[in-house]
């Protein structure tokens, strides 16, 4: 079997990447935050609440929840969810009451 010639060819060598979270180099899995419909719908009644108490229109709560759990505007006037055993949301819920709570307090979403 014939050798082939050894060169002085180098394969070119790229930077190590930065660490991402959690101290590793490939991209993390994103997690999947799910909530039942009934647990959603209890806490937009109270989110409703709340937007009436800081003078809130209750259809910027619509524009919310549309953005962060991907129900249409439909779903949310129907109450179609309601039922559902788990809707993805893009945050955990807590998370998505305390980022309401802070647009209430700031009185409007384009703070958020």
């Amino acid at each position: 079997m014939p050798q082939l010639p050894i060169t002085n060819y180098q394969l070119p060598i790229s930077p190590i990447p930065p660490l991402g979270e959690g101290g590793f180099h490939y991209p993390l899995p994103k997690l999947r935050m799910f909530v039942s419909g009934l647990e959603l719908w209890q806490w937009i009644n109270q989110a409703k609440a709340e937007a009436i108490d800081y003078d809130i229109a209750v259809t910027e709560l619509d524009w919310f929840l549309i953005e962060l759990t991907g129900l249409d505007r439909l779903a949310l006037r129907l109450e179609s969810f309601k039922d559902l055993p788990k809707i993805e949301l893009k945050l955990s819920l807590s998370e998505l009451v305390e980022l309401w709570r802070r647009a209430c307090r700031n009185g409007c979403l384009c703070s958020i």
